[in-house]
């Protein structure tokens, strides 16, 4: 009897999913909010990947674990959602252990296909006797955050043992995984974010929602507003329906979600969750952010990584300058940014001390910032075009060597080995020979090459006011250019991301009541990069609040009061203050006095 022909159903996968059914890794992942049709998307790339088996004999066979925490869940989710869209096609045998089998001609030829799922609950290690003896094509983890990693390791270890037939085996072995949002302590986070393990490989779905949070600087209303009038082509209809919850955030439709058309809902189906739903269950189930296991208070709400972080890693633009962003310290760190034309700005790189470690801004900027220059921005010196910024507070000298920070960073010790003032100039012309920039490479591998030998000066920042720096980067985050966000971040940087997410927190205060919580953020490894990127956007973002403004009225003011003759005194004490912080005195000196 003929193997009977499956009709033409009407899936499509949309964005995200497309590029998942495309990918050949071993194994990949898709992560999304609540009703995106991840796993609808998943039983199409199984039936997808049968319809791709090698046949024999005229027939394609695979066999498939379909894997989910809980036996209940396992019935009333992932095979459920089988059952909707092949059930007509399957034969079913609901105990335990539960398998489907089908047999259908082939959709895009005149083959049949022979596809056999077999049903599995692991929750706890001691499952691990149910998987022991599996043989299978392959597997699929439906909502992989609830399993712990010793699942995926399992199924791993018994893919590609079915079909064993005579030069007939499977023609794709991996593992398949769906999930919401998880806590970034979770195995996935490390998985997808920090591992970059070869053969895996992740796919994250957009927002459902867009968010607009209450601060005390700013209204929800007023960032809506602001988006509005920024995004003039953004939807009319998805402007009609604002929801908040219970902290005045408001929310609006996203139209780069997806799987809406298939929800009887539609964009109602998430907004209408938000009044009343815990704010930490809206940002991972339903802005498909990762959580953050942690008491304090985030420095930036604002931060969403779906929407900041780019899909691939960010390629530097030629002709177009380079910032650095310093903080220093024990444990200093350091970005690199750039603002392309339309005025967007891209973090292309982090450097940074690893937790527990210890390093002074000398080693860190010799040992590790400089090399990497050298072998990734080399044009970018040539050009002069790289600047460099940092914590004022780095104007104080050391009480070993009396030297600034800033100090340490322009000093030049390869072009200038006897001292003096820098010639920034006569360093960046002596990048332009190939011979002197193999010699300074080789220098720089032994940690004896310092910023001003790349013809770079450092300055401090504008200011070390921490809401001016906390200002600096919340504008960029709440803007949008041509409906895309005026910050955009890698994915290959991890720490500043993670303290954007809320690493960077204010700690709570251990008092009864109302929740407290201290006025400026905790000090940790994320603090460090979080703040070397406020320097960073103080000094190269068009949207950095100036807040030397008021400062320079007053001063307007007292030069009033005290006439021309004192005035002239203070500018010159003023001038012979910077240079001597900037390590510029003796030039100084030779032109004003001699």
């Amino acid at each position: 009897m003929a193997a009977p022909k499956i009709k033409l159903i009407n899936y499509q996968g949309l964005h995200t999913l497309k590029r998942f059914h495309a990918s050949d890794s071993l194994i990949k992942g898709v992560r999304g909010p609540v009703g995106s049709g991840k796993t609808v998307g998943c039983c199409w790339e199984i039936f997808r990947l049968a319809c791709y088996q090698e046949p024999y004999e005229n027939v394609r066979y695979t066999k498939f674990a379909m894997i989910r925490n809980t036996y209940q869940e396992l019935l009333q989710t992932t095979l459920e959602t089988w059952e909707q869209w092949f059930g007509d096609y399957c034969h079913i045998r609901r105990t335990a252990p539960i398998e489907a089998r089908m047999r259908v001609q082939s959709p895009y030829d005149n083959t049949e296909v022979d596809l056999w799922l077999i049903f599995l609950a692991l929750d706890i290690p001691s499952d691990v006797k149910k998987v022991k003896s599996l043989e299978v094509t392959a597997s699929f983890i439906n909502e992989a955050s609830e399993c712990g990693r010793w699942v995926l390791t399992k199924a791993f270890e018994r893919r590609g043992r079915y079909p064993n037939l005579p030069n007939c085996g499977p023609s794709w072995a991996g593992v398949l995984m769906d999930t919401n949002s998880c806590d970034d302590d979770h195995w996935w986070y490390k998985a997808s974010e920090e591992e970059k393990n070869q053969g895996w490989e992740f796919f994250d779905q957009p927002p459902a929602l867009l968010k607009f949070p209450e601060t005390k600087k700013k209204t929800a209303r007023q960032r809506l507003d602001e988006f509005f009038i920024g995004n003039p082509g953004f939807p009319y209809q998805l402007k009609q329906k604002v929801v908040k919850d219970f902290q005045g955030n408001l929310y609006i439709a996203n139209p780069k979600a997806e799987n809406v058309e298939n929800l009887p809902l539609g964009y109602d189906y998430w907004l209408d969750q938000v009044p009343g739903k815990p704010l930490d269950e809206i940002t991972v189930f339903i802005l498909n952010e990762y959580g953050t296991v942690t008491d304090s208070k985030p420095v930036y709400p604002e931060y969403i990584d779906s929407i900041h972080c780019a899909e691939k890693d960010i390629e530097p633009i030629e002709n177009i300058g380079i910032t650095l962003g310093f903080d220093y310290g024990r444990t200093p760190a350091c970005t690199v940014s750039q603002i392309n034309a339309k005025g967007q700005k891209r973090v292309l790189e982090e450097m940074l001390v690893e937790e527990h470690g210890s390093m002074g801004i000398r080693t860190f900027s010799r040992t590790v910032v400089v090399p990497f220059l050298l072998e990734n921005y080399l044009q970018w010196l040539i050009d002069g075009i790289v600047k460099s910024y940092g914590d004022p507070a780095g104007n104080t000298r050391e009480q070993t060597d009396e030297k600034t920070c800033f100090m340490i960073l322009n000093e030049c010790p390869v072009n200038q080995p006897k001292g003096g003032f820098p010639d920034y100039k006569k360093c960046r012309e002596r990048l332009k020979n190939p011979s002197w920039v193999k010699q300074l490479i080789e220098k720089a591998k032994k940690g004896i090459v310092s910023l001003g030998d790349l013809g770079i000066k450092s300055r401090p920042a504008r200011t070390n006011s921490f809401e001016a720096r906390k200002d600096a980067v919340s504008n960029l985050l709440i803007s949008f250019i041509d409906n895309e966000p005026s910050i955009l971040i890698s994915p290959k940087i991890r720490y500043l991301r993670k303290g954007l997410r809320g690493k960077y927190a204010y700690k709570r205060i251990q008092v009864s009541g109302a929740a407290r919580y201290k006025d400026e953020p905790d000090k940790n490894i994320y603090s460090h990069i979080s703040e070397a990127f406020q320097y960073d956007c103080l000094e190269s973002s068009f949207l950095a609040v100036d807040p030397s403004a008021k400062a320079e009225e007053e001063e307007q003011e007292k030069r009033k009061e005290i006439g021309s003759a004192a005035c002239a005194a203070w500018d010159e004490l003023k001038e012979i203050q910077a240079s001597i912080a900037e390590g510029r005195y003796e030039e100084y000196y030779e032109e004003n006095y001699l």
